[in-house]
């Protein structure tokens, strides 16, 4: 958990259930945000991001991070892992973050796919919404691909 003002950040691998078993391979990501409160915390907004069905997603805790890049008081929160699978397809890296507008979280994506092959090249995906992120939440969300980029090379 991570804390950011009165908010803490939590961040935990949930397994997902297979003809009412778990599985042993987790592809689900939750997150919460929470208020502390006298009783103990109560969730305020829920977070989730879900790997392909073949991919078994390796989340890279030091980079989920909140953060208040653009200094307006709400701070974003960044979600970031690995996809990982079998074969030598490039495999994606990702920075999910979530930026409050209007009282309610608008998600944006950031992917790199990372190439295991010697033709292959490093590929960088924004989605829309990422494209519409004040260029201080963008660059702290590159910052942490670079990084999560380093680490897994």
């Amino acid at each position: 958990a991570e804390k950011e003002g009165s908010y803490l950040f939590f961040l935990n691998e949930v397994k997902v259930k297979v003809n009412s078993s778990l599985s042993e391979s987790p592809t689900d990501l939750y997150a919460g945000l929470y208020l502390e409160d006298h009783g103990g915390v109560l969730e305020r907004e829920t977070f989730k991001d879900f790997a392909g069905l073949l991919s078994q997603p390796k989340y890279l805790l030091k980079y989920c991070v909140a953060d208040d890049a653009d200094d307006n008081k709400s701070p974003e929160f960044y979600l970031t892992y690995f996809e990982e699978s079998d074969g030598l397809d490039a495999k994606p890296l990702k920075v999910i973050i979530y930026v409050k507008k209007d009282k309610i979280f608008v998600k944006s994506k950031l992917t790199a796919w990372i190439p295991f092959q010697p033709e292959d090249r490093l590929k960088i995906e924004k989605d829309e919404n990422f494209k519409k992120l004040p260029q201080n939440i963008q660059k702290k969300a590159n910052e942490l691909l670079n990084k999560a980029q380093d680490e897994l090379m």
